[in-house]
């Protein structure tokens, strides 16, 4: 039986993922640092300790949202066979991008986050994810050292393009979001424009950079096979 809200309507009855995703909601609108159990709570339509069922605390809470935003990047990887590595790579890193852009305001814990005993690398250090991406890399014919050197370059490759995209559409953090323009002097149309152009500039920019990683890596590869 649903419970009375406290407006006099109905809440979801609670589990751990209405938790989260109300958490990755509330991070979406205010960022991280304005996550507390008790605006949490509002969102959900309870009391802030009934949330602490769910969760021992605000930090494993936001780990426990980041885990569930990479999960996801995992199922979209795992529901596919893939004709060779470097289309997996692509694949993961556009999917990657989105995360970023869709969740910029969580992107920074994301690419700050270290597994417990600090063997893989952020933005891809979801264990399952990680795993995946090394298997496939061995599936198709890397041996360990070359499937950990594609791993460490893509990794880091998506650390320092993110990083900055997602900086730049946080929103929910003033002063992040780079556009140079005294906005009383531009009408809303210029200023959408520019956001478009901003958005392909930097769509663009990415691909060519992503291109000319996997390049390099495919040509590592072949050295090293030959």
């Amino acid at each position: 039986m649903k419970s009375p809200r406290p407006d006099g309507g109905t809440q979801k009855p609670l589990d751990h993922e209405t938790v989260v995703t109300a958490c990755l909601d509330h991070i979406d609108t205010y960022g991280v640092e304005h996550l507390t159990m008790r605006g949490l709570g509002v969102r959900l339509g309870v009391e802030a300790m009934s949330i602490y069922r769910y969760t021992p605390g605000r930090e494993s809470l936001i780990d426990a949202t980041v885990s569930y935003v990479l999960r996801g990047v995992y199922h979209e990887m795992t529901q596919r066979r893939w004709p060779s590595w470097s289309a997996y790579a692509r694949h993961l890193a556009h999917t990657m991008r989105q995360v970023a852009l869709q969740h910029p305001a969580l992107f920074s814990r994301i690419a700050s986050r270290h597994d417990h005993v600090g063997l893989l690398l952020p933005p891809l250090s979801d264990l399952p994810l990680a795993e995946d991406l090394l298997w496939t890399l061995r599936d198709h014919g890397m041996d360990d050292r070359e499937a950990s050197s594609v791993y460490r370059a893509l990794s880091q490759f998506l650390l320092g393009h993110l990083l900055l995209e997602a900086a730049g559409r946080d929103t929910a953090r003033p002063g992040t979001l780079r556009i140079h323009l005294d906005v009383r002097e531009v009408s809303p149309e210029v200023r959408r424009l520019r956001a478009r152009m901003r958005e392909v500039d930097e769509q663009l920019r990415f691909d060519s950079d992503l291109e000319a990683l996997l390049r390099e890596l495919e040509a590592c590869v072949e050295c090293s096979d030959g």
